[in-house]
């Protein structure tokens, strides 16, 4: 699932350029921090131990485009992977700014 969102992220114009100079190890990193925390978020057996999000995405001012670009990104991964849409799962499934998701937590 993780493959697939960093594989739309790297593909979508509205975000990628914010990964075009990460290197191999970089993205190695990112996949896996962003599978634990996937797992973590959807009541899997691992747990997230990286820095929070707010910490993680601070001064990168992050617009409310890319913001949904990135929730429209996951949304298709996790469907693609068939993650459902109720219970635990649920909590991986953040809303698009123009649908009451708020960035704010994440960043500012």
């Amino acid at each position: 699932m993780v493959g697939d969102f960093v594989t739309n992220m790297a593909g979508d114009s509205r975000v990628n350029a914010r990964f075009k100079d990460m290197k191999g190890p970089d993205v190695e990193k990112l996949k896996s921090n962003l599978a634990d925390q996937i797992c973590d978020a959807t009541g899997g057996p691992c747990s997230y131990l990286g820095r929070d999000m707010k910490t993680t995405h601070k001064g990168m001012k992050i617009t409310d485009a890319e913001w949904n670009a990135t929730v429209e990104n996951l949304t298709k991964a996790l469907d693609k992977n068939n993650v459902a849409r109720q219970g635990p799962e649920r909590a991986a499934r953040p809303a698009r700014a123009d649908e009451g998701g708020h960035r704010r937590p994440v960043s500012e």
